[in-house]
């Protein structure tokens, strides 16, 4: 199976056969849907929200996990709770999902988008984007809720494991030397 994140004005995912390229089926993720990744055994789909939708809510839903038999939501992850006193990001998406082989275990790599205060339209200054602070952190799930939840503070993030999930490596990518990759 091959999954890819289709759709205009509604999106979804939809599932092809990788041999002959025919469409299986479609599943309607909410809009923003970006990372994907099937669980071990191809039973379940991870959707990851790259820009999950403003519904006013504090701790926005960021992953689910479809049944690929019903393509129904049949679990989900909120946005880790942004602690009492500290600034509200401007946005949190996922940049990468991971199931790993052991079928236990689920990594997220999450991110927290602080723009600064932007100059009114038409004020003087250089044009383009601004610049802004994100904070990424990986996260460790077990699907079956009965570890705490692990979390990791990190730089621009690659996402790895070893087959039994004991092991998760993430590199990290200094921006101001696009050459010098770390891998922790």
């Amino acid at each position: 199976l091959l999954a890819a994140v289709t759709g205009k004005e509604e999106d979804g995912v939809t599932v092809f056969d990788a041999k002959t390229g025919a469409e299986k089926f479609r599943i309607k993720a909410p809009k923003g849907a970006g990372a994907i990744a099937f669980s071990a055994d191809g039973a379940h789909l991870f959707v990851g929200q790259s820009r999950p939708s403003d519904d006013g809510n504090a701790d926005p839903i960021l992953v689910r996990r479809y049944d690929l038999k019903t393509g129904k939501d049949v679990q989900s992850w909120k946005a880790l709770p942004i602690e009492k006193g500290a600034a509200q990001p401007d946005s949190r998406s996922v940049g990468a999902v991971l199931a790993l082989a052991n079928g236990k275990t689920l990594v997220v790599a999450e991110e927290r988008a602080f723009a600064p205060n932007q100059p009114p339209p038409g004020a003087p200054g250089r044009p383009g984007r601004v610049g802004e602070a994100v904070e990424r952190v990986v996260r460790v799930i077990d699907l079956a809720g009965r570890e705490p939840e692990r979390t990791v503070r990190t730089g621009r993030v690659a996402l790895g494991a070893d087959a039994d999930g004991r092991w998760v490596a993430y590199g990290e990518l200094d921006s101001s030397n696009l050459n010098d990759m770390r891998v922790v």
